[in-house]
């Protein structure tokens, strides 16, 4: 009966968006373009740990265009993230285009805090959703 009842408060609390990434970090996923950002994360030279999130944003109109929970892996935290490109079929400009650089924050969510990286990337470019080198 315990373990049911942890279950049961855990996806309450998943349900509730306790355990999901701040608000305005959602990208507009599409199946046009994508690259995707790898990368470590560290927060005062401690690795991150499970339950932060890395978040890619278009530095011109400060769009989320990619974000993702870090991986964490024998103490380690990783960022897998894809980041989408401009959706052609859209008048909306919800991702990146080529020459645009973005800004990587991360959220610490034991603290609340979100961290943004000092320099931008300009490395995106439309790889199918494969690695950005």
């Amino acid at each position: 009966m315990k373990k049911l009842i942890t279950t049961i408060l855990s996806m309450f609390l998943f349900s509730q968006g306790l355990y999901s990434q701040p608000d305005g970090w959602s990208p507009t996923p599409n199946e046009y373009s994508s690259g995707v950002f790898m990368a470590q994360a560290t927060i005062d030279g401690v690795p991150a740990e499970a339950g932060d999130w890395a978040a890619a944003f278009d530095e011109t109109t400060g769009n989320c265009t990619g974000a993702a929970e870090l991986t964490i892996n024998a103490g380690i935290a990783y960022i897998n993230m894809p980041i989408y490109g401009d959706d052609p079929t859209t008048n909306e400009d919800d991702g990146m285009n080529p020459g645009e650089s973005f800004i990587v924050r991360l959220w610490d969510s034991s603290t609340g805090d979100i961290l943004e990286y000092p320099e931008s990337f300009d490395c995106w470019y439309n790889n199918n959703g494969g690695p950005m080198y």
